[in-house]
């Protein structure tokens, strides 16, 4: 099976709310879109930070103008954990 591992956005500011859009426009099925979150407090004093899934509110995987999923990126994870029987990384 053939293998293919795509940066779409390298490192972003999350410290102002934003939505960001991504158009994939492909040919080729796609089996599983993975999301890799680096988060860092950078304040001088040290702020609770909240679950870092908690950093997305929303995730919408569209085909033209039907939305096939949305889901928060803390309800992508726990659709991760029941689907691979284990915590993710």
């Amino acid at each position: 099976m053939n293998y293919r591992n795509v940066v779409i956005q390298d490192n972003l500011d999350i410290s102002t709310a934003s939505t960001t859009t991504y158009d994939l426009n492909l040919v080729d099925p796609i089996s599983r879109l993975a999301f890799k979150f680096n988060l860092q407090n950078h304040a001088t004093t040290p702020l609770l930070i909240a679950h870092p899934a908690r950093a997305v509110s929303k995730i919408e995987l569209i085909d033209g103008s039907h939305i096939i999923a949305a889901v928060s990126g803390e309800q992508l994870l726990s659709m991760n954990y029941y689907d691979n029987k284990r915590t993710p990384h």
